[in-house]
Order: structure tokens, then C-alpha cells, then sequence
């Protein structure tokens, strides 16, 4: 596959191999971007230092470290697809490579076909999901400003039973603009910006989740999935599920740290809408942290769910494709070295076990792979 590929073409000097318990940053990590070459399944996309795109991949030779290669220098080693050839072009249009940034350029290929035609019908509802999410939190914000602004619940229930619900709301923000010092119309604008800035993210039960708070969700709950299969299958691949389950457990915790202040700060809104914008550049970094700390793991939830219930050989495939691309949190994430351990076990069993399980028919499991990568990068963004 791509991995033994570039090894193959190790020695050339355009590809370059570095061997570190992980990486320094988020930006050496790279995206983890959707594409649909069968040989970059497991690619990340990242900028070299001038400036120019360079993908790294899981060196699945002997297990030590990463392949790094320019990408100008792909179409020598495999045959690339026209989508990811646009996706490329598309992004280099940017000088910020970051998740966010790939999802929409994600999107807007799909949208054109290039990803497929269940692609391009999945992207409108993408789209449209976002848009019903946002309208959500902005409702959500406006509930919880009408209680701040003295309308109890009771009270608001007895209003829209006399027909007296607009008036008794618009009497409620009232009071809030004039609390934050806004007149009305001021107000309603801020509360849009605040719900499009909170938007990725949601806000706290019972009110809206975002997608990156339900990602962080369904990376718990793979979590408990792999270490329930770890305990239960045992093995070479089950020291497999458990290092997979400590990773997985890692991420979650940090994105409950982020979303714990964020929800601290979002648990009293009238100071936020009486400064901002002050407040958005620390709304935009949560989530953009959030976003860096769950890259990569769509597709490994998506692609253990499909599995949830198939024969175990079928379980160690796609353990085996989550376990190569496995997200490890870079030094820039764990600045006091906790994680460190779980990278040094992750690049041991790496050099044991780089190539994963064999199948019967090895082609077979190949094409099998890749079909279900492509599976998971679809179906992930319906998440």
C-alpha cells in the first residue's frame, strides 16, 4: 500500500523519514483530510517551512516513525484522484491549514461531485444541519436572556396561553439591553454573532450540542467500546484496543476540559454580549483547540461502529487502519509531558505491529480498507 510504497522510495530525496514519540505541534501533526486516493487513506496534509503542502504518512515498513513527502512529488509514487487533486489546490488557496479550514474545503468539493454522488448528496444536509444548529443555539441564548431578563418559565407559558408571548418577550430583552447598555436591535445582532461563534460547539445539556460536542461524546463512548473488546478478545490485538482506548480517553478528557470553560463562560452571556466582540477571539480558539484535539477520530468512530457487530477478523481490519493513523496528542497539547508514556508504548507496539493483521486474501483486505475509509469519511460528517 502507500506506506509500503514509500518506502520503497525511501531513498529518494524528496521524501524524508523522522522517527519521534510525536509530534511537536498540531500544524507538524497535520489535517487529517478526507481523500479519496486508496494510497492516502491514512494521510495527513500539512505546510512545509516555504510555505507548501507536504503529506505524512504511517511508515508501515518497519513502524518507525513517519514518511514525510512534498506533495508535487505524489504523482511519481501513486496515481492521484481529480477530487483530491482539487482539494489540494483548493486549500493552497489558504495560508491557515487547520480542520475547520479542510471540513469546508471538504464540502465545497463534495458539493461539485468530485467526492461522489452519495458525497454530493450529503453535503446539503451537512450544510443545512449546520444552519439548523446555529438557529438552535441562537434560540437557545435568546431563552436563556428572556429568563435572565425576569420571565420565568411559568410566566412565559401563561403569556403565549393569553397571546401575550411577543410582547413579554420583547420586555425581556428590552431589560437585557438595557442591563448590557445596548439598545434592542444592537443586542439581537450580538446575539447572532455570539450563537455563530458558539455554533461548532453548542452549548451544555439539555440545550443544543454542537458537532464538535457530540464528536467528543462518541470519542468517550469509543473509548468504552475498545476497552470492553480489549478485555473481552484479549491478544496482541487486544493490547492493540487498549492502547487505541487510552488514546481515544486522552482526547475526550481534553475536549471536557475545553468545553468546561467554555460553558463557565457561556453561563453568563449579558457580560459577553456587553464587551464583544472582546470575547470572540477566546470563543474562536476553544474552538479551534477542540477542533485540533478530535481531528482524525471521525473516521475511527465511524469505522468501529460499522464493525460494532462483525466477525472478528473484520474488527482487527479496521483496528488495524484506527491503530496506524492513531491521533496522538503533539508536545503543544500536553506541555507537562502526561501523555508522553502513551506515545512511547504507541510507537513500541507501532514497530510491532505496523502492518496489522494479515487476511486470507490480502487484496481483499486492502480494497476491503479502503472502501470503508471512504465509508467513514462520508458518513463522519453526518455525525
Amino acid at each position: 500500500m502507500a506506506g509500503l510504497a514509500l518506502a520503497q522510495a525511501a531513498e529518494a530525496s524528496r521524501i524524508r523519514a523522522f522517527d519521534a514519540p510525536r509530534p511537536a505541534s498540531f500544524a507538524e501533526r497535520g489535517v487529517a483530510v478526507a481523500f479519496t486516493t486508496p494510497g492516502l487513506a491514512l494521510a495527513r496534509l500539512r505546510y512545509d517551512g516555504r510555505e507548501r503542502h507536504e503529506i505524512v504518512m504511517p511508515n508501515l515498513a518497519d513502524g518507525r516513525g513517519v514518511y514525510v513527502a512534498p506533495w508535487a512529488s505524489l504523482s511519481e509514487i501513486m496515481s492521484l484522484t481529480v477530487h483530491d487533486r482539487m482539494l489540494q489546490q483548493l486549500l493552497a488557496r489558504d495560508a491557515v491549514l487547520d480542520p475547520e479550514t479542510a471540513r469546508r474545503a471538504q464540502l465545497r468539493i463534495a458539493l461539485r461531485g468530485f467526492a461522489g454522488a452519495d458525497a454530493a448528496d450529503a453535503a446539503p444536509r451537512v450544510l443545512a444541519s449546520d444552519t439548523r444548529l446555529a438557529t438552535a443555539v441562537n434560540l437557545a441564548l435568546m431563552v436563556q436572556l428572556i429568563h435572565e431578563g425576569g420571565l420565568t418559565s411559568a410566566e412565559a407559558l401563561q403569556a403565549a396561553e393569553t397571546g401575550r408571548a411577543g410582547a413579554e418577550f420583547r420586555r425581556a430583552l428590552a431589560c437585557i439591553a438595557e442591563r448590557a447598555g445596548l439598545a434592542p436591535i444592537e443586542l439581537a445582532d450580538r446575539i447572532g454573532a455570539l450563537s455563530h461563534a458558539v455554533a461548532p460547539f453548542g452549548l451544555a445539556d439539555p440545550r443544543p450540542a454542537g458537532r464538535l460536542r457530540r464528536l467528543a461524546r462518541r470519542v468517550g463512548a469509543l473509548r468504552a467500546a475498545l476497552v470492553g473488546w480489549a478485555r473481552k478478545q484479549g491478544g496482541e490485538y487486544g493490547d492493540i484496543a487498549g492502547l487505541c482506548a487510552a488514546a481515544a480517553g486522552e482526547a475526550a478528557a481534553r475536549c471536557g476540559e475545553i468545553l468546561h470553560g467554555i460553558d463557565r463562560r457561556l453561563s453568563s452571556p449579558i457580560p459577553i454580549l456587553r464587551a464583544w466582540p472582546r470575547d470572540r477571539r477566546f470563543f474562536e480558539e476553544a474552538g479551534q483547540r477542540l477542533a485540533w484535539m478530535l481531528d482524525g477520530w471521525k473516521r475511527a468512530v465511524v469505522c468501529w461502529h460499522e464493525v460494532a457487530e462483525a466477525t472478528r477478523p473484520e474488527q482487527e481490519l479496521v483496528l488495524a487502519a484506527i491503530f496506524r493513523a492513531l491521533p496522538v496528542l503533539p508536545d503543544e497539547a500536553d506541555p507537562k509531558g502526561a501523555g508522553l508514556d502513551l506515545a512511547l508504548s504507541y510507537r513500541r507496539l507501532m514497530r510491532r505491529h505496523c502492518r496489522g493483521p494479515e487476511p486470507a486474501e490480502p487484496a481483499q483486505g486492502a480494497a476491503e480498507a479502503a472502501r470503508r475509509m471512504e465509508r467513514a469519511n462520508l458518513h463522519a460528517e453526518l455525525l
